[in-house]
């Protein structure tokens, strides 16, 4: 996996080298659980958590890259944005390529396998982690679940249209799909939400077909 640096990327060292740099030193890695990957970054003195990710695919350069951003531009605990002087990392050959890059920040790598107090930290975080996680994946499976019951909205939604669902003054419960070019599809006799997504997904479908969009 190759490291993706600057415009639009989540590393971005000319961001990043603005910042205060503290005598700190971080750990940092990733566990993996039954179902997920737990990422951590921890200020090694105090065991403070800076930043966290959870991923369902083994982690790349370049999701430690983001791991470690977030701790520098965004951490959990309201120290200031700000770069360690070091940071600890097991010795996996994955996240070489991120180092000569922490180099040109100043900041020191080191590459050990103890990281005890990042080894502490995970123990005493697994379960809200897991919980968290399970979460987000529940949210995930109900968009995908909505994106899989109603096709033809997503990609109305998804390529310049929109809709409108709602009780109008003088007009009632209305679904509405509109473009740029305005209204395409409305009914106004649906008395609820589902009825409302059911019918703009006919609606929209058909106006689809007539115009041989798959």
């Amino acid at each position: 996996m190759t490291l993706k640096l600057g415009k639009g990327a989540a590393f971005v060292k000319s961001r990043l080298r603005r910042l205060p740099q503290e005598s700190e030193v971080w750990e940092a890695d990733f566990l993996p659980k039954a179902d997920y990957w737990m990422g951590l970054v921890i200020e090694q003195a105090h065991g403070a958590v800076f930043a966290m990710k959870m991923l369902d695919t083994t982690p790349t350069v370049n999701d430690l890259a983001h791991l470690l951003s977030d701790a520098m531009r965004r951490p959990l605990f309201e120290v200031g944005w700000h770069r360690p002087r070091s940071i600890r990392l097991r010795d996996n050959p994955e996240w070489r390529e991120l180092v000569p890059h922490l180099e040109e920040l100043r900041i020191d790598v080191v590459f050990s396998e103890d990281l005890l107090t990042w080894d502490d930290a995970v123990a005493e975080y697994e379960s809200p982690v897991k919980d968290l996680w399970l979460s987000q994946r529940s949210v995930q499976m109900e968009h995908d679940h909505i994106e899989e019951s109603f096709p033809a909205i997503a990609a109305w939604v998804q390529h310049g249209g929109w809709i409108e669902i709602g009780d109008q003054d003088g007009v009632g419960f209305v679904a509405r799909a509109l473009d740029c070019g305005g209204l395409v599809y409305e009914s106004d006799d649906c008395k609820s939400l589902g009825e409302a997504l059911c019918s703009l997904q006919d609606g929209v479908a058909r106006w689809f077909e007539q115009r041989g969009v798959e």
